[in-house]
């Protein structure tokens, strides 16, 4: 079968770039989210990688794809040179295990219209694990959104959720080469927002898949410590276009980014069962945070469970070394951990491996309120 763009509905002046790597289980499913828009983009681009699977033929399988090879190189080298092969004013990447609603790129053109000073429009994401996703009805809801108010936490999940002006991404020589790691994506929605904030429609068009081949957990589990240095150095790098334009926010943001030391020593302290060093560490953290909201503290804690999370087996004991042995003496931090581990999948699957660990069930019990909520409809 031969996928074809409808050729009686309007297209949008928007160049769609994928990086493909060995993606024959998911990029069928993406390609259709892409040839299914309600308004279709003007330039379909998949940059190969050198897969080795079935994926080259499921891509040729669909008309009026570019195929372009780049191989070995990266996802991040791949989305640059992708890049430098369109020409259409706006630019969305796709990740080749990612979704988007069929009015996803409809409405981020629109919103892009009604806000021609912005650089990028970012939509909401919804996780999924399985191979279909139900997404909600979509709806205009724009509000202007800078992450640097998050920094060193980001809150894009996936490159597939922005739209992004040409002449914005030229202005900083494109998607960043010279990085590698976890926060290059993140270092390209800092350094488009130095000077002024993007928008974020408040409205789910974006599925993110979630398993464990995905790029993320491999960089985390093949050496976390040198990853989390990697990170730092990439936002240190954005962080001084930041003070150059804006020098009264250098002594906020730069004690926000060492408190991702702190997070490095916390975490080689729970791999390596280092009670210690944890509490050593989780003080640390805790003081580092000090003047922040609570907010800001819990997307911190949430950021750490993340770098932790594919040592977070049900099986081993890291979880239990950070519940019995996280310091009172730490006491917002604590708080924010318990109750990041209580609203995420964490909790379940530890529950399921060990249901007689009466320490998971008065977790459990005591965030029941926030669970309900969360899992309530809306």
């Amino acid at each position: 079968m031969i996928w074809l763009i409808d050729q009686n509905a309007k297209a949008i002046d928007v160049a769609v770039i994928i990086p493909l790597f060995n993606g024959s289980q998911w990029i069928r499913q993406t390609l259709e989210s892409v040839f299914s828009q309600s308004q279709p983009p003007r330039e379909i681009v998949v940059v190969d990688d050198g897969s080795e699977d079935e994926s080259l033929e499921i891509v040729k399988s669909f008309s009026g794809i570019t195929l372009l090879r780049n191989p070995d190189k990266g996802s991040h080298c791949a989305r640059n040179f992708g890049f430098k092969h369109t020409n259409a004013p706006l630019v969305a990447f796709l990740d080749q295990d990612d979704i988007w609603h069929r009015d996803h790129l409809r409405l981020m053109s629109t919103i892009l219209e009604q806000f021609p000073q912005s650089a990028a429009c970012v939509a909401n994401c919804a996780h999924f694990y399985e191979n279909s996703l139900n997404f909600p009805s979509p709806v205009l809801n724009s509000q202007f959104f800078a992450p640097w108010d998050f920094f060193p936490t980001n809150s894009v999940a996936t490159p597939s959720a922005i739209v992004i002006r040409r002449e914005a991404l030229d202005s900083i020589n494109g998607w960043p080469t010279q990085f590698t790691g976890t926060a290059v994506d993140y270092y390209t929605w800092l350094r488009l927002s130095v000077n002024q904030s993007l928008i974020r429609n408040h409205c789910i068009t974006v599925g993110y898949r979630r398993h464990n081949n995905s790029q993320g957990t491999k960089l985390r589990l093949q050496n976390l410590e040198k990853l989390i240095d990697n990170h730092i150095n990439t936002l240190a790098d954005a962080l001084r276009y930041r003070v150059s334009v804006y020098p009264q926010d250098a002594v906020l943001l730069e004690n926000r980014l060492k408190s991702l030391t702190n997070i490095s020593d916390i975490i080689t302290a729970t791999i390596t069962a280092d009670q210690s060093l944890l509490v050593k560490g989780a003080i640390s953290f805790e003081e580092s945070l000090a003047n922040e909201s609570t907010a800001f503290i819990s997307s911190m804690c949430n950021l750490l469970l993340w770098f932790l999370y594919p040592y977070l087996d049900p099986q081993e004991f890291t979880l239990k070394i950070i519940l019995k042995h996280w310091p009172n003496k730490a006491a917002k931090t604590r708080q924010g951990l318990r109750e990041r581990i209580a609203l995420s999948r964490i909790l379940p699957r530890h529950l399921l491996a060990h249901p007689f660990d009466l320490s998971l069930w008065a977790l459990l019990v005591e965030f029941a309120p926030l669970i309900s909520n969360k899992l309530m409809p809306r």
